[in-house]
């Protein structure tokens, strides 16, 4: 694990549910990160609902970032109760997943990735969460928890 004090940390990871080992060490790696000044997820259900709840509750005092894309489908808007704790930033209507997950990068000095597969996994072979870590790869540190979850 890279040392994250003062970094902005993005997150990307599967939409399908864990299990519960896959949770704890989730929640482990997740505590491990509580040094960084802000956490940025993608807004979906799965594991930026998970993460985003989560990182809200260990680390309130932090800044919380989620990133909502224009196509609102696939969306767990678990920021709501919250108010003013997290930012919300909407992607513009003309915006897919691919635009947000770049804003993710963009907006991240190192990417936390929790993929269901491997990346040569048939499954993933139109992974969001791959396409985040490819753009990712060449220009941020990379915290891969698992090879995958």
């Amino acid at each position: 694990m890279i040392n994250v004090t003062g970094m902005s940390i993005g997150f990307t990871g599967s939409r399908n549910a864990v299990s519960e080992f896959q949770r704890d060490r989730i929640l482990d790696i997740l505590q491990s990160l509580t040094d960084a000044k802000r956490f940025i997820t993608g807004g979906c259900v799965g594991m930026d609902h998970l993460v985003g709840v989560t990182m809200l509750k260990i680390a309130p005092d932090k800044e919380h970032v989620v990133i909502v894309p224009a196509n609102r489908s696939r969306i767990a808007a678990w920021w709501r109760p919250y108010g003013d704790a997290v930012k919300v930033i909407e992607m513009p209507p003309e915006s897919d997943y691919r635009a947000r997950n770049r804003e993710i990068v963009l907006r991240s000095s190192a990417l936390v990735a929790f993929p269901s597969h491997a990346e040569s996994h048939p499954a993933c072979r139109r992974s969001g969460t791959w396409q985040t870590i490819r753009m990712a790869e060449a220009l941020k540190p990379m915290v891969y928890p698992l090879d995958a979850m």
